[in-house]
Formats: C-alpha cells, sequence, structure tokens
C-alpha cells in the first residue's frame, strides 16, 4: 500500500479530519473536478472524436460512450459537490 492509500484510506488521517470539519472545501474540489469532466464529455461528444485513457485517439460509438461516462460522472460529481456545499 502506497502512503496515498494510506493517508486516504484512513478515516482518522489529518486530511480527512480536515475535509469532515470544513464540507465546503469537499464540495469546492468536486465540483472544481466535475466542471473539469463535464466540459471533456461535451467536447467529446460534440466533435465525435476524443482520447482514450493512455492517449490513444477514440472516435466514433466508443467516443460517444465514453465521452457520456464522462459527462454522467461530471454531473454527478457537481452534484455531489453542490451537496457538499449546502449540506
Amino acid at each position: 500500500m502506497n502512503i496515498l492509500t494510506a493517508v486516504v484510506a484512513d478515516a482518522d488521517s489529518p486530511i480527512n479530519i480536515w475535509l469532515n470539519e470544513h464540507p465546503a472545501a469537499l464540495g469546492g474540489i468536486a465540483i472544481a473536478i466535475g466542471l473539469a469532466l463535464a466540459y471533456f464529455g461535451v467536447v467529446g461528444l460534440r466533435d465525435g472524436k476524443t482520447t482514450g485513457k493512455w492517449g490513444y485517439q477514440v472516435e466514433g460509438g466508443g467516443a460517444v460512450a465514453l465521452s457520456g461516462v464522462r459527462l454522467i460522472g461530471g454531473l454527478a460529481a457537481i452534484g455531489f459537490g453542490i451537496y457538499k456545499l449546502f449540506s
């Protein structure tokens, strides 16, 4: 287990305790990630091509599916961020 996994997976780590005390920070991070995902999802859907996880070019139906997953993931992250901001 690497150090990042050990820090994030531990519920009593200082980072997790701070994020529990400051839910707006967690919401802001989630919204930023969601906006990036949604942006790349919309661009991929508009252009009909996108890049895959390791930089390869995807076109056609695969690009639409991958961009749709990115868009849905981005919207879910934005929704979670808004929830954390107002909870």
